[in-house]
């Protein structure tokens, strides 16, 4: 049987009460976005108890096992209250995972400052961005989150240039940084994990979970349908949006117009319909060396694209929170074709005690 002892704090964590006597809960988590966390309780809830911005903070138990749901807590964002037509009154509480800290800042300084343009490992450079947009180092101080600490940074990102000057959502630049190592061949994942009254921003290279890739894993899961592990495959390998001439336009214009090329030339000896280009906006580059990184980086991202996607169902090797769980890398099988896959998206629903796990993994 599974449980869950959900706790309230405020936002400067002082415990107000268990809340664990909900009626129904789902949550969902994301690699590298916002989860969300939904609560309902018959009647109404002290005042106190739905104030913005309030914590939330969960724990699971399942086969002898307890942790914190996810790594994270979840910021109070909305109250819903109903009464039905026979007079019932319920209320909804909405929240939401660490990750949402970063959405509540923008990248607050000029373009081509030192805190806005940027070349250096993807993973570094998110972690410099949440320090000076909501850490120790932003320079207007009232910025600050002074519970929030960032991971010592670990290089383990591709090399990746940023400008993002002005930028009005961070997560949404630390998401790009991600996906640009990724692209250029490191995963990279992000999250903002709470640790009993503070946050960090940490990052993840190849996984965000555990390895259990088969063979080299830690603790090697294989999934398929023969398996009877998973359900609702979809292996799809799509062409049509390949680029393998990519030209980036620089700063100036006509004859002094900087322009880079990048071009696969694998792939473009591979047949007479091969070379396909595309044109890449590279305007805020300054020199002929970034101008030339925008071109790769949109040929890396143009490459052709193989999607493999299936749902798993929970079987006595297959336990959540045991056998796998959120932001692991695991090995499927299926279709006469075996691709290491990232479990990146995972959400539950919970009512009268019975909860129902749904996850989905993406291939590499």
């Amino acid at each position: 049987m599974t449980t869950y002892t959900v706790q309230l704090y405020t936002p400067l964590g002082v415990l107000l009460d268990d809340i664990s006597a909900f009626s129904a809960m789902s949550w969902s988590r994301v690699v590298n976005d916002v989860g969300v966390l939904t609560l309902t309780y018959p009647g109404t809830l002290p005042a106190l108890y739905t104030q913005p911005n309030n914590l939330i903070v969960v724990y699971r138990t399942a086969y002898g096992v307890t942790s914190l749901l996810t790594d994270t807590a979840w910021v109070l964002a909305a109250v819903r209250q109903t009464l039905d037509d026979s007079g019932s009154v319920m209320t909804e509480l909405t929240a939401y995972s660490g990750n949402y800290l970063l959405s509540s800042r923008g990248v607050a300084y000029q373009t081509r400052s030192t805190q806005s343009t940027k070349s250096g490992a993807a993973d570094n450079l998110i972690k410099e961005l949440v320090r000076e947009n909501l850490g120790s180092s932003a320079t207007d101080t009232a910025r600050t989150l002074s519970n929030l600490t960032v991971q010592a940074n670990t290089s383990q990102g591709q090399s990746i240039d940023i400008v993002a000057g002005w930028r009005d959502d961070l997560l949404i630049v630390c998401q790009e940084c991600a996906e640009a190592s990724t692209d250029a061949g490191t995963y990279i994942a992000f999250d903002v994990v709470y640790q009993g009254g503070t946050w960090e921003l940490r990052t993840y290279a190849n996984q965000l979970g555990i390895d259990r890739r088969i063979p080299g894993g830690v603790a090697p899961l294989l999934l398929g349908p023969q398996y009877g592990n998973v359900i609702g495959i979809d292996y799809v390998q799509d062409w049509s949006a390949n680029i393998t001439a990519a030209y980036a336009l620089g700063e100036g214009a006509g004859s002094r117009r900087r322009v880079q090329t990048a071009l696969d030339t694998a792939r473009i000896a591979s047949s007479p319909y091969a070379r396909r280009e595309g044109f890449f906006d590279a305007a805020n580059a300054v020199t002929n060396n970034q101008v030339l990184r925008v071109a790769r980086a949109a040929l890396r991202a143009s490459r052709p694209r193989q999607t493999f996607q299936a749902r798993i169902v929970e079987t006595p090797s297959t336990r959540y929170g045991v056998d796998w769980g959120w932001g692991d890398y695991v090995t499927i099988a299926a279709f006469d074709v075996t691709v290491n896959a990232r479990i990146d998206a995972v959400s539950a629903s919970v009512s009268q005690g019975n909860e129902s796990i749904d996850a989905w993994v993406r291939v590499e």
